[in-house]
């Protein structure tokens, strides 16, 4: 389960960017971990990137990657990051900003991102993770509905609305396509579900609590007690949006 906030992912990335000991690379390690904070970009992507990716032939930042499947959006903190980070390979050297030149020279493989993340107490999965959870509080402090942000976070984050919907509940969706994962599947779209009901139909209390009804049976369902014990944390968000229908 989540636990550690997301505000020390915010100051790992500048303690990244001053570690003297990890020279330049600590730039590129901060740039990296920001786009899968901020962008869900996956790790093996990460040592595909190059300069052409990411400037266009006027030397301008591209805001929207298309290199693989799902588009990377780049954020302001990503420009920037990442507009600084060429800069400062240019004027060291020039060589090094040749457009089909790697982005981030200093990390050919997953393995050696995976060995610099873990020196300072992180890993790939722990900064996604956490990105989703700030997207998702992002989202809430703002006012916007659930289902706004689980499109919008699905988009950004460049996963499947349900997987977003469990990582920000703190749940988890297991592989393969056991009677847990219809359960959970089952579960997240009841979530969306009832955040849609149309609260001037006839019939809403009966299907308020037709939903209530299927949560409980999916959540019995699920055999592995600690997805039960964390899909249990959906409850809430499911008896808020139905509320107003159940006396």
């Amino acid at each position: 389960m989540y636990t550690i906030e997301v505000t020390d992912f915010i100051y790992l990335f500048d303690r990244m960017e001053a570690d003297s000991s990890m020279k330049s690379a600590g730039r590129q390690l901060a740039c990296i971990s920001k786009l899968v904070f901020y962008c869900g970009v996956k790790e093996g992507e990460i040592p595909e990137l190059s300069i052409r990716d990411v400037i266009d032939k006027n030397g301008n930042i591209i805001r929207v990657i298309r290199k693989f499947g799902k588009p990377i959006v780049l954020t302001d903190e990503l420009e920037e990051c990442i507009a600084r980070h060429i800069e400062e390979m240019g004027n060291r050297n020039p060589t090094l900003v040749k457009r089909r030149s790697p982005l981030f020279p200093a990390y050919r493989n997953t393995r050696k991102i995976k060995r610099h993340l873990k020196i300072f107490g992180a890993t790939y999965t722990q900064i996604h993770h956490a990105g989703i959870h700030y997207f998702y509080r992002k989202g809430l402090a703002a006012g916007r509905s659930k289902g706004w942000i689980y499109e919008s976070g699905r988009r950004q984050k460049r996963i499947s609305a349900r997987q977003f919907q469990a990582i920000a509940l703190n749940s988890k969706i297991p592989a393969g396509r056991s009677v847990d994962t219809r359960s959970i599947e089952e579960i997240l779209g009841l979530l969306e579900e009832a955040e849609r009901l149309d609260k001037n139909a006839h019939d809403a209390g009966e299907k308020a609590q037709n939903m209530m009804d299927r949560f409980e049976k999916s959540l019995n369902n699920i055999r592995n007690n600690e997805d039960r014990k964390n899909y249990e944390q959906v409850r809430p968000h499911i008896e808020k949006a139905l509320a107003p229908h159940i006396k």
